[in-house]
């Protein structure tokens, strides 16, 4: 028998539909799925297994022309989107396992989100090709998952994780949080989230500030590491000067709390919506809270570049009120001038 060569788009393709997905996946929906397949396989389902096994394996299957540790970082950020997303549970030490299959229910009642680590080529081929996937997100209608073994069904304020309370309020409690005494050196390669200094500046990413001359309280603060990355802190500031500033804060606390900033300064943001007969348009010139971006993919489409903007989401008509009410929620100005 003649053995052909495959080109390596040809492979790759092939590879997608084996795991369950469409032969022109995404990079991000083929990695996530792949993660999916080497952890329900290598743990059995209740074995866990560590991290390094889990993307050595991962990175050993993929069929990938990215450069190897290209390759790792990408694999890295999928396994903690499936974290974040609940497809996964990581354990002390670096331990992952499957988490239980789940449904979210979506608003309009027609769509619901699964989640946990069951990976696609897992389930029945016709429930398979009626999966919709987005990144790390695997969507279906109601009506097709009725035979399906699911254990628990999920809110949607349960997965999103949004905070119960108000923005304010949730962000008076994050700045009450312990700050520590600082030593002026320590303070290199910080800035400060001070949308009140700069009243005429529409962008947050420009609100950020290289000192905290003509302010006092506490603040928003960033720090750039020297080998790549940032964390945010509170900071504390008191005749102009920072006396302090807190242990880092989870990475996702940074973009709900420049929005709180934004409305505690009275300086929002405004997203720009427009309605048409195939929906509506969303036009952002920042990024909006992890929390909402879950909502947000499972409702409707990115159409703009990752790390570009404008940020460019389009939703169906009828998913407008969860729209409106998240970037409400977040003390974003709508305008729908021109609709």
């Amino acid at each position: 028998m003649e053995l052909k060569h495959l080109s390596h788009s040809t492979a790759r393709s092939r590879h997608a539909k084996s795991l369950g997905l469409h032969a022109e996946a995404k990079d991000e929906e083929y990695f996530c799925e792949l993660l999916r397949s080497v952890l329900w396989l290598q743990s059995a389902g209740n074995k866990p297994l560590h991290t390094h096994r889990l993307l050595n394996a991962a990175i050993k299957t993929a069929i990938s022309d990215l450069e190897p540790d290209f390759l790792r970082g990408s694999f890295s950020k999928c396994l903690e989107q499936l974290r974040l997303y609940c497809d996964f549970i990581l354990f002390t030490r670096g331990y992952w396992l499957p988490a239980p299959l789940r449904a979210v229910q979506l608003p309009g009642d027609k769509e619901v989100v699964l989640v946990g680590g069951i990976p696609s080529s897992a389930f029945p081929p016709n429930f398979r090709s009626k999966l919709l996937h987005s990144g790390p997100m695997r969507r279906a209608k109601v009506s097709v998952i009725k035979d399906l073994p699911v254990i628990q069904t999920l809110s949607l304020a349960e997965w999103s994780q949004i905070p119960d309370f108000s923005l304010l309020e949730w962000a008076a409690a994050v700045r009450a949080t312990q700050v520590h005494n600082v030593h002026f050196s320590e303070l290199e390669d910080f800035a400060y989230y001070l949308p009140q200094m700069d009243r005429a500046e529409r962008f947050q990413f420009k609100r950020w500030k290289g000192s905290v001359k003509g302010f006092n309280g506490r603040c928003l603060g960033k720090h750039s590491r020297k080998f790549g990355g940032s964390e945010y802190h509170i900071v504390e500031v008191r005749s102009e000067q920072v006396v302090g500033y807190s242990s880092a804060l989870p990475y996702r606390f940074g973009r709900r709390l420049m929005y709180a900033e934004d409305l505690s300064a009275n300086r929002p943001i405004v997203a720009k919506m427009e309605r048409s007969i195939d929906g509506v348009q969303l036009t952002l010139t920042s990024r909006i809270p992890f929390e909402e971006g879950k909502i947000f993919r499972a409702i409707g489409e990115l159409n703009s570049p990752q790390n570009e903007y404008p940020i460019v989401w389009t939703f169906p008509s009828e998913q407008e009120k969860p729209v409106t009410s998240s970037l409400h929620n977040l003390g974003i100005k709508i305008d729908t001038t021109g609709t």
